[in-house]
C-alpha cells in the first residue's frame, strides 16, 4: 500500500489517523402515516473516501502536488482522475466543502503545509 493518493495526476500525502474509505449504498427511509417504516434502496453502490489531504506550498519532487495544484483541481467543473492508496484508479468528484488549515501562520511561506478535510466520491 502506498503512503499517498493521486488526484488529477498529482501525488498527495494523507493523514493516516483520520483517512477512511468505504462504500455508500444510497437509500431513503420514511415513516408512513400508519407509523410503519418504509425503505427504498438504490441499485447502485459507490466508493467514498473521507479524510485529510496534506498539501505543501512547495512540491516535494516531480509528480507531487502543491496547494495551488490542489485548488486548481478542486475548482474544475468536471470529474477528476483519482488513485487510492492501493493504486486503484477511479473517476471521482470532490465533496462541496474543503476545510483548509495552515500549519504555519505565514500562509505564503515555501515551508508551509495545508491540511484539507475533504470527501471524495466515485462516479
Amino acid at each position: 500500500m502506498r503512503n499517498y493518493i493521486t488526484l488529477d495526476g498529482k501525488k498527495y500525502k494523507t493523514q493516516s489517523a483520520d483517512w477512511a474509505d468505504g462504500q455508500v449504498n444510497p437509500r431513503t427511509v420514511t415513516r408512513l402515516l400508519s407509523g410503519a417504516g418504509d425503505a427504498t434502496f438504490s441499485a447502485a453502490q459507490y466508493n467514498a473516501w473521507k479524510g485529510t489531504i496534506i498539501c505543501p506550498n512547495t512540491a516535494e519532487g516531480t509528480g507531487w502536488g502543491t496547494m495551488p495544484d490542489f485548488l486548481a483541481s478542486s475548482q474544475k467543473k468536471s470529474t477528476l482522475a483519482f488513485e487510492d492508496h492501493r493504486g486503484v484508479a477511479f473517476t471521482i468528484t470532490l465533496g462541496p466543502t474543503l476545510d483548509r488549515r495552515s500549519l504555519l501562520p505565514d500562509w505564503e511561506s515555501a515551508y508551509n503545509e495545508f491540511y484539507i478535510n475533504t470527501e471524495i466520491f466515485s462516479l
